[in-house]
């Protein structure tokens, strides 16, 4: 299993782990749908934080709302996000 750690937090990389965790919390249709599209998206499920990007996926389960935001702030680069936003269905934009 591939895994990284961002702030003492564990990133799982492994695609079919990532896959089958966003499978059970129901946000997996707005990732397969970025990687279709090309794009990299977060979606946020309580405070497990999933992200698609053109080359892979990513989860990382954190404990605190101020660990999420830390954690799209590392991924800031990789994602190219320009400002982030909420949609209501937990997709971060």
């Amino acid at each position: 299993m591939n895994r990284q750690h961002i702030t003492g937090l564990e990133l799982i990389t492994e695609d079919q782990q990532v896959e089958a965790m966003a499978k059970r919390a129901g946000c997996w249709a707005p990732l397969r749908q970025a990687q279709r599209d090309g794009r990299s998206v977060a979606v946020l499920d309580g405070l497990t934080l999933y992200g698609a990007f053109h080359d892979g996926l990513i989860a990382v389960a954190c404990s605190t709302p101020t660990q999420v935001v830390d954690v799209l702030a590392k991924l800031q680069p990789a994602m190219g996000f320009q400002f982030v936003g909420v949609h209501p269905s937990g997709e971060i934009h």
